[in-house]
């Protein structure tokens, strides 16, 4: 196991926090930070192998003034193939001029998590918040579900005409609106068989689990002929009913 201790402080610039050494394929990133603090912290993680250096993802924080532990675990990367790491941060919202922040890395050459970066919440965040949310007709094109900030416990909904076209209700977290070709957070098949799929039913849901999932930039919702990557699907519509905790 190899270790990294930096600071990251507000500002325009990116402040990078970096791991050398021996290395690992899997990085836990940890952030500490006032108790109080209201800072909104983007992360960048770039991991080098022996071929070069390549960008896994990026990710931001939620703060302590919205119910998460100032010491605590934020992110877990994995890359097989790591020899080392460079993270890099820079304050997007909230906090002050002054807002400052201590990264620890640590990395080992093991498994843990799916391939690239996984953002984790350590707090149950502000509790009265938890709300429900209802969209009628998703179709082709794509609608905004939830804002940066916001925790998914929940999507479900159905296709609106059975007998309509088939397709994949598909549930993007990306800052702009999906556009043919974005690849999904979520993807389920609703209606009848098509091509090597089974008939399904008209129903779906995604669980964002017991704390939530992070919506780290803005969640999106659309209706797309194809699962791996969103093909607008124009002619039949499906509805969401989104549990959130509000930022």
């Amino acid at each position: 196991m190899s270790n990294a201790l930096g600071q990251i402080s507000a500002g325009p610039q990116w402040s990078d926090v970096g791991l050398a050494g021996k290395g690992g394929s899997t990085l836990s990133i940890c952030l500490a930070e006032e108790a109080n603090s209201s800072a909104e912290w983007e992360c960048r993680v770039m991991a080098r192998t022996e071929h070069g250096s390549f960008h896994v993802g990026a990710f931001r924080t939620r703060p302590p003034s919205r119910g998460e532990v100032a010491s605590r675990l934020v992110a877990i990367v994995y890359f097989p193939g790591a020899k080392s790491w460079i993270t890099s941060w820079r304050k997007r919202s909230g906090g002050t001029a002054l807002s400052q922040a201590a990264v620890t890395l640590s990395a080992e050459d093991q498994s843990g998590t799916f391939p690239g970066v996984t953002p984790l919440v350590s707090g149950p965040g502000p509790a009265a918040t938890r709300s429900f949310g209802f969209t009628p007709g998703i179709g082709a094109a794509p609608v905004l579900l939830a804002t940066n900030g916001s925790v998914l416990f929940d999507v479900r909904g159905q296709l609106r005409d059975p007998a309509g076209p088939a397709g994949f209700a598909l549930l993007f977290d990306q800052a702009a609106a999906p556009i043919a070709g974005d690849v999904p957070i979520f993807s389920r098949h609703i209606g009848s068989a098509a091509g090597v799929f089974v008939s399904d039913g008209t129903a779906y849901e995604y669980g964002g689990g017991a704390q939530g999932r992070p919506i780290v930039n803005t969640l999106w919702a659309a209706f797309s002929s194809t699962s791996d990557v969103f093909t607008p699907l124009a002619g039949n519509t499906f509805n969401a009913t989104a549990e959130l905790g509000l930022p």
